[in-house]
């Protein structure tokens, strides 16, 4: 069996993702891979392809800065269905796909479901994830290295230049040569993007020491140990609030632990932008909201390039964007002035605009002291 190690570079909406296409997030703009042997000790061969954009024909300023493409390049392209069958043709009949990281195969299902070339790969999906592997041998198995870091850590030569697909499957290869992976090679990862369609497709996990003598068609987790019903979100809500209570936390929920990640991670690096791209958000306001923290604007404005200030200003003067939320804010703020000596309001309403008043001035102070 041949190792098919490969890797995506991708395109995206150039204006922002309030106007991204409605099932494309990110257009596959060029493939890379190499083949490894079965016994990983040579690279037998490769394949490299730049596919031309059909989605999105302007270059997102970032991946233009990551990736050196350009517009001529991209033009000279090949159409999206061709290199896909030249692709899975050279890959074979024995192989299975190593990446680094979970994305690039989903990636790669989406764009081929928008071209109506749906289930062409085989399932269930098992794949190699070589950077959840690279942390189970060299980190904690949670840390996310990137490939330059990891390439680093293992002191593998730097050949080619980091971004391109074909460089990039090159040195997750290296990766995959330099460590030893046959500690590792049951960890598969499963791709989930498409849900089994038949029971052929379906994969079930076994805890032995939990499932033994029991029904194998049984739910695992019981509602009660003398009915055979699941047990509800709302008893199982109720479990994780008592194990709560019981070490001293009175407030958790369902997204607790998801929060105290972020709030620890941002805590510690700051990074609110890598945050927002973990947790899909729309917007860095939005994850600042998430973790309770309050937006810093001179963080916003020292990541601000050139270039993303022109997308502001074209984004801010689109259809009247910026003056249409800026009146917004007024209107908002006119109403509650207006209404504020009603003698229908209660006190959760002054709890209310307190609140809204304190970060504001706390923003408003931030903005005029940003430089």
């Amino acid at each position: 069996m041949d190792y098919i190690v490969m890797d995506l570079e991708w395109n995206q909406n150039p204006y922002g993702k309030s106007h991204c296409h409605t099932d494309l997030t990110f257009e596959i703009i060029e493939i890379g891979a190499v083949r490894v042997s079965d016994d990983r000790k040579t690279i037998v061969d490769s394949f490299q392809q730049v596919i031309k954009p059909r989605v999105f024909k302007k270059l997102h300023y970032k991946i233009q800065e990551i990736t050196h493409f350009t517009e001529e390049e991209l033009n000279d392209g090949k159409d999206f269905r061709k290199v896909i069958r030249d692709f899975l043709e050279w890959c074979g009949d024995d192989y299975i796909f190593c990446t680094w990281g979970s994305m690039d195969l989903t990636e790669l299902q989406k764009n081929m479901k928008h071209y109506n070339l749906e289930r062409v790969l085989d399932f269930p999906l098992f794949y190699v994830d070589l950077q959840k592997m690279f942390s189970l041998r060299y980190d904690d198995g949670h840390m996310k290295r990137n490939l330059t870091s990891a390439v680093e850590y293992l002191n593998i030569q730097e050949e080619h230049e980091f971004h391109r697909a074909l460089s990039d499957a090159y040195y997750t290869a290296r990766i995959l040569q330099s460590m030893d992976y046959d500690k590792y090679k049951d960890r598969l990862s499963i791709d989930t993007f498409y849900s089994p369609r038949i029971k052929e497709e379906e994969i079930f996990v076994r805890f032995d020491e939990y499932t033994k003598g029991k029904d194998p068609e049984a739910y695992l987790i019981l509602g009660h140990s003398s009915s055979n019903k699941p047990v509800s979100r709302e008893q199982a809500y109720r479990v994780l609030r008592s194990a709560g209570h019981k070490i001293g936390l009175n407030s958790i929920g369902a997204q607790t632990m998801r929060k105290t990640y972020a709030w620890n991670y941002y805590k510690e690096t700051g990074d609110i932008y890598h945050l927002q791209k973990l947790f899909n958000h729309a917007s860095p306001s939005i994850t600042y909201r998430f973790i309770g923290e309050k937006p810093n604007i001179e963080v916003f404005l020292k990541k601000m390039t050139p270039q993303e200030n022109e997308r502001s200003r074209y984004l801010l003067y689109l259809n009247d964007n910026g003056k249409k939320k800026l009146n917004k804010i007024i209107d908002t703020l006119t109403g509650i002035r207006d209404n504020f000596d009603s003698p229908a309001n209660n006190d959760a309403f002054y709890g209310k605009v307190d609140c809204l008043l304190q970060e504001l001035e706390a923003l408003m102070e931030n903005y005029e002291n940003t430089k």
